[in-house]
């Protein structure tokens, strides 16, 4: 599938609850989050809003029907791989020249 690419600003507008999770995220772990700018608003950084569905969220989403499964062995699988991500993401990132880190964080299943 081919990516696509959107102005922040008009995320903002069509799907504010799109970037909620990321400026919440930000916001508690202390680091810049979105800014306006004359050119528009900006991230500093790249974000990645990985689809881990349960089954019954899969079921309905019209962006993935993967599924990570229910209960404690779908939080256990779900963590695994990300756990092999930040493992390997050093070794993934060799290359890439703008990238200076890569971390992974985790959203409380009570915030928005």
């Amino acid at each position: 599938a081919v990516g696509q690419r959107y102005a922040l600003s008009e995320v903002q507008r069509c799907a504010p609850d799109m970037l909620a999770p990321f400026a919440e995220a930000a916001a508690s772990l202390g680091i810049p989050g979105f800014e306006e700018t004359p050119a528009g608003m900006c991230f500093r950084g790249t974000l990645f809003r990985l689809p881990l569905r349960d089954t019954g969220q899969a079921k309905t989403s019209l962006l993935s029907s993967e599924t990570f499964g229910e209960g404690p062995e779908g939080e256990k699988r779900a963590r695994a791989l990300l756990a092999e991500f930040a493992a390997q993401a050093p070794e993934l990132i060799f290359f890439l020249q703008a990238v200076e880190s890569v971390a992974v964080y985790e959203q409380a299943a009570s915030a928005s």
